[in-house]
Order: C-alpha cells, then structure tokens, then sequence
C-alpha cells in the first residue's frame, strides 16, 4: 500500500511508528473493552500509557521465531 493511503487511512488516529510496547493490558470498560498499552520510544526513552479502544502491534519475524512474547 503506497504511504499516501496509509496517511489518508490514519488520519485522526495516533500512531506511534518504532515505539517499543513494554506490555499490552486488556480493559473492561462499560459498554465494550479497550487495551491499555505502555510504550517506550527507543531504548531508554520515558514510557508512556495510551489507552484505546483497540490496537495494531506489530513485532519482526526474528522477535517471533525467538518466541519471548
């Protein structure tokens, strides 16, 4: 998919591209549930909480043939 539809396709919606998630927490919430991420960007940058309804983690293929998730 070209960049421009991907920025089109996101607008609005925050994105965090190579921030490292440290843990995913799913939230019950009233009325639906949601995910509670913390993030870090880079390696010793400060973390961060984001909530939302839902999210798209991605992780490399080395990171899942390690199988440490």
């Amino acid at each position: 998919m070209p960049l421009q539809v991907i920025e089109i396709l996101a607008r609005g919606v925050p994105v965090a591209l190579g921030a490292r998630v440290t843990s995913v927490r799913k939230q019950r919430r009233r009325g639906g549930g949601g995910v509670e991420l913390s993030v870090r960007s880079g390696e010793a940058g400060p973390e961060t909480k984001l909530t939302a309804e839902f999210a798209v983690v991605t992780v490399s293929l080395g990171v899942l043939q390690q199988g440490s998730l």
